[in-house]
């Protein structure tokens, strides 16, 4: 894949890549700061001051810590949110990148946000310590939103942007908000809390599925979904050994620590062996990594061994 970006498309790609907000996530996360999540609880009869503050502290922070997921997909952003300017709308190449950029995209943002439920309370207790005994279960539960990556959720505003479909976006965010706005009172009158996480999960599915069908019916544009379906498999797979440390007294960074080398190892020998990834996709991420000097010896390490898989 060649990305070729005009260094002077750069800054104002970022601006209209961000202010049209990727990800649905990200726009569930500014309507609730645009309602106040407070005022919601108090308006719909949620009234206990203190379960109130106490639940909205644990909620911050868990919206907080899964800021991190985002972050992972900068670069394929940054990198492939200039390239659909450049590309000719209804040529096979935009087809192409669109698949490529949804799939690279979910092969880092699910396998994290997997990770990050599964070992939300040592992550929290790691962090914060005892004192915010919800945020592991706001945080699990939060984290969901971000499974939509592999059907786009990532890519989609970029794309539409990118060719000048900026309406698309618009109406997305109108849609989201049709849903958002009476689900959160109503659910969160009822749940608290977790009706208004549950009130961002349902949320986001309307206006992805909307970017989705639109995408497919002017453009012709369509997901791996093989490749998604794969990175799913992977990713909830290689999880399964983590519950088993729930079991184990160990402290927290040990916990993490150890977790996190065998997910990683799971997950990264299984992608090339039920062939999600191939050596296409290799050459593609150095493109997009490789030229990041902070994470190159850690890009290069992984490249290699994936490699040995792949050749086989």
């Amino acid at each position: 894949m060649r990305v070729h970006v005009a260094k002077s498309s750069i800054a104002s790609s970022l601006i209209r890549e961000y202010s049209e907000n990727i990800g649905r996530g990200v726009i569930s996360s500014i309507m609730v700061k645009a309602l106040r999540i407070d005022t919601i609880m108090k308006i719909t009869g949620v009234d206990n001051a203190r379960a109130t503050n106490s639940m909205i502290g644990n909620f911050s922070v868990a919206v907080i810590i899964t800021t991190a997921i985002l972050l992972l997909a900068d670069p394929i952003t940054t990198a492939l949110f200039p390239a659909f300017s450049s590309l000719n709308p209804s040529g096979e190449e935009i087809k192409r990148m669109f698949r490529w950029a949804t799939k690279y995209s979910a092969m880092l943002v699910i396998p994290a946000s997997v990770f990050i439920s599964v070992e939300s309370k040592d992550i929290i207790h790691l962090i914060y310590g005892n004192e915010y005994g919800l945020a592991p279960a706001f945080l699990s539960l939060y984290c969901i939103t971000f499974l939509y990556a592999g059907f786009g959720s990532i890519v989609l505003g970029s794309f539409f942007n990118g060719i000048g479909q900026t309406k698309v976006n618009f109406m997305a965010t109108v849609i989201q908000a049709i849903f958002f706005i009476p689900l959160a009172f109503l659910l969160t009158r009822s749940y608290s809390v977790l009706g208004l996480i549950g009130t961002m999960l349902i949320s986001n599915l309307p206006p992805l599925i909307y970017s989705l069908w639109m995408a497919s019916k002017r453009f012709g544009v369509s997901i791996d979904f093989r490749s998604s379906s794969l990175i799913y498999a992977s990713s909830f797979v290689s999880a399964i050994p983590l519950l088993l440390f729930s079991c184990l007294p160990l402290s927290p960074l040990v916990t993490l620590i150890l977790s996190a080398a065998i997910y990683l190892l799971m997950y990264l020998t299984m992608m090339p062996l039920i062939g999600c990834i191939k050596s296409v996709d290799m050459e593609n991420l150095k493109l997009i990594f490789g030229k990041i000097k902070l994470i190159k010896p850690f890009v290069n390490a992984i490249m290699s061994y994936e490699n040995i898989f792949i050749k086989r």
